[in-house]
């Protein structure tokens, strides 16, 4: 079997930003954050809706998003970015990162990827997971499979490689509902 790794030509990673500034109604006090991607440098998580230009004073930390922030009306916290399920390993206690600060800040179910993730792909399966889970009220295992079906058929129709590696980078870590 291949090793899994970046498409040739994939474009830089997208990263994690909150979700708006509640002028569209994406925000409210009501109803939980959903995360959503934009390019950034590769291998860099970053939260902001800032220009690139000042990125560096907007960096999301594990830390502090595990101590500052409460995230316990957060049904569903989705880092549709580059390798968000990486981290430091600790013996016996699984893996340290931004996945774990989620679920410790108190989001119930936190969406990662396992790999750098393409940029189009990740498109597809962000719009097909969130129409799932809005529009037809589906489950996290549900909307996860309607994402993946999504990228596959997309790419499928238009002639592209249907790897795993476009498709399969997503987990869901926490509850499953």
């Amino acid at each position: 079997m291949g090793k899994l790794g970046p498409a040739p030509g994939a474009g830089p990673c997208p990263t994690w930003t909150e979700s708006g500034d509640g002028k569209d109604g994406s925000r409210s006090a009501r109803r939980p954050r959903l995360g959503r991607a934009r390019h950034g440098p590769q291998g860099v998580g970053r939260a902001s809706s800032k220009p690139a230009s000042s990125w560096p004073s907007a960096v999301l930390r594990a830390t502090k998003i595990r101590l500052s922030l409460d995230l316990s009306r957060v049904q569903w916290a989705v880092l549709a970015a580059c390798s968000t399920a990486s981290g430091a390993s600790h013996d016996y206690e699984g893996i340290y990162g931004l996945g774990r600060a989620f679920r410790l800040a108190g989001a119930r179910t936190v969406l990662l990827s396992l790999w750098p993730v393409e940029d189009q792909a990740t498109s597809i399966w962000s719009e097909a997971l969130y129409r799932a889970r809005v529009t037809e009220r589906a489950d996290t295992p549900a909307a996860m499979q309607a994402a993946q079906r999504a990228v596959l058929a997309a790419r499928r129709k238009s002639g592209q490689s249907d790897h795993p590696w476009y498709w399969a980078g997503f987990l869901a870590l926490g509850d499953w509902r």
